[in-house]
């Protein structure tokens, strides 16, 4: 009988390979005797791993969709400061592109009106040098023709000097003050 069971055994075996994960025990007379002595525990065994499989499965579930809430709360988060931030970034470059068109025009109009000073400091400076250069030309003519008046009215004439001078001498000398006159005439 041990032949005809092995025999059974193995053919049962090969015929439900299958269904071998799902038997608990040997085939044959073997897995009748492992049944009979540990089957009421291998049953509550094997229920305890099904609902262990279960419980974890469930648990995997819900860290799942755990995980998933918070991999969304924090994408969104990111998400709206990534916003913010370019928000953020365009305001500034928008206010700073404002200011720096209004720098730009205060620059050009500061540099239009020290342009206009220069030109009317060049032209002041030029009228006023004209007008100074004009009155000291008028004043020294003035005194130069004064001069030459007061130079004109206390000249003598060589003749009249050499006169003067020759009647000095003949006087000193003791000569005639009538011939004096007369070489003076």
């Amino acid at each position: 009988m041990n032949a005809k069971s092995d025999t059974n055994n193995l053919s049962s075996e090969a015929a439900s390979s299958a269904n071998a994960a799902e038997r608990p025990f040997a085939d044959g007379d073997l897995g009748r005797v492992q049944g009979l002595l540990f089957g009421d525990q291998f049953e509550l065994i094997n229920a305890r791993i099904d609902a262990l499989e279960a419980a974890l499965a469930a648990a995997i579930a819900d860290m799942k969709v755990d995980l998933s809430s918070e991999i969304d709360a924090t994408k969104a988060i990111v998400d709206q400061e990534i916003s913010d931030r370019i928000e953020a970034v365009e305001t500034v470059g928008r206010s700073a592109g404002s200011e720096t068109t209004r720098l730009q025009r205060d620059l050009e109009k500061t540099t239009t009106k020290l342009d206009k000073a220069v030109a009317t400091l060049k032209t002041t400076s030029k009228e006023s040098l004209a007008k100074t250069k004009a009155a000291l030309r008028e004043e020294m003519t003035v005194k130069i023709s004064q001069l030459d008046a007061d130079l004109r009215d206390n000249k003598v004439d060589r003749h009249a000097l050499a006169a003067l001078l020759t009647t000095t001498a003949n006087e000193l000398a003791g000569t005639a003050p009538a011939d004096a006159a007369d070489q003076a005439a």
